[in-house]
């Protein structure tokens, strides 16, 4: 038995000096194995530490879940979850996530990582800094690294800080041709034809008319006809505008606007949302928030669950 023992502990190391020998040939399984023991990941020519603690540049695969302070989940990358909190969309893959961690947006992606995004909130990419690969780690994050809160000095900055509640207007509008028919295809051109200027400029119709007054080659001139006292819902703003006839010449349009009032906004570059702060005889004040995917999440602080999956140490490859 002991012979049979020696024999088989003989052979075992035949065959391991022969492995060893094919490996140590083999370039390529080689390099592998050296830098597996010695932590680098290649990357073009330039090796990556593949261990150690998260910091900025580096790229990493993150499960994540967001909630609000009351417990209210809002969203995860976990399908499970999704469907437990009723936002799963069949569309999404529901998979970690890829961050690259830049929360001050300075860096792009290297070159192998150009699916890896910081398109997140601050606080979620400062979440990440100093996780190892496979760390759970739950973080709060306050409005400021977060979606933010109402803002008044940017709504200033956009020119509606201080919004008049009254606008005295002309009644007679002068206009280049082309440009009213491009507002307003196929409106009768002869003096005194009435059309519905209120059905494009408010998209309501009959809730204001205007009559062709004169017509030359390259100008329309029209008169706005209001009728005192009518009002109509100001479109995007979501608040009621009155018109107030004060002679043959002007007319003033004043907005019933009440303090604590939110409106949206959608545009090419995202959601603007608005909040009116207060409101005085002459004036309301106004603050903005462009942070926000959605109303209910501007001045939150939130909490996340982030999982390390897999982190790339990819802060080696950036040009210092």
């Amino acid at each position: 038995m002991q012979l049979e023992k020696l024999a088989t502990i003989g052979l075992a190391i035949i065959i391991v000096i022969a492995i060893s020998g094919y490996i140590l040939a083999d370039e390529n399984i080689r390099d592998d194995i050296f830098n597996n023991l010695f932590g680098e990941e290649e990357n073009g020519d330039k090796p990556i530490p593949s261990t150690g603690a998260v910091t900025y540049g580096d790229s990493v695969d993150v499960i994540y879940t967001g909630m609000f302070l009351n417990g209210t989940v809002f969203d995860s990358n976990i399908e499970e979850v999704a469907k437990e909190w009723g936002f799963y969309n069949e569309s999404l893959p529901y998979e970690p996530a890829k961050v690259f961690v830049d929360p001050n947006y300075e860096f792009y992606p290297p070159e192998g990582y150009e699916n890896y995004s910081n398109s997140y909130i601050p606080g979620f990419l400062e979440g990440l800094v100093g996780m190892e690969e496979g760390d759970v780690r739950n973080v709060t994050i306050l409005p400021e690294d977060g979606y933010g809160i109402w803002n008044e000095t940017m709504a200033e900055m956009f020119g509606m800080g201080s919004y008049p509640l009254e606008s005295v207007i002309e009644s007679e509008i002068s206009e280049n041709k082309t440009a009213l028919l491009s507002s307003f295809p196929g409106i009768d051109l002869t003096e005194g034809a009435i059309f519905d200027y209120g059905e494009i400029a408010f998209e309501q119709k009959g809730v204001l008319n205007a009559t062709i007054i004169e017509v030359t080659d390259e100008n329309v001139t029209y008169k706005l006809i209001p009728e005192d006292g009518s009002s109509v819902m100001l479109p995007l703003f979501n608040w009621t505008i009155v018109f107030i006839v004060n002679n043959d010449t002007h007319f003033t349009m004043r907005s019933l606007i009440e303090a604590g009032h939110v409106f949206s906004i959608e545009s090419f570059y995202g959601s603007m949302h608005f909040k009116v702060l207060s409101v005085n005889e002459t004036h309301a004040r106004i603050a903005m928030n462009l942070d926000a995917p959605e109303v209910r999440f501007i001045g939150q602080t939130l909490e996340f669950e982030l999982r390390a999956v897999k982190v790339y140490k990819t802060s080696a490859l950036l040009e210092e």
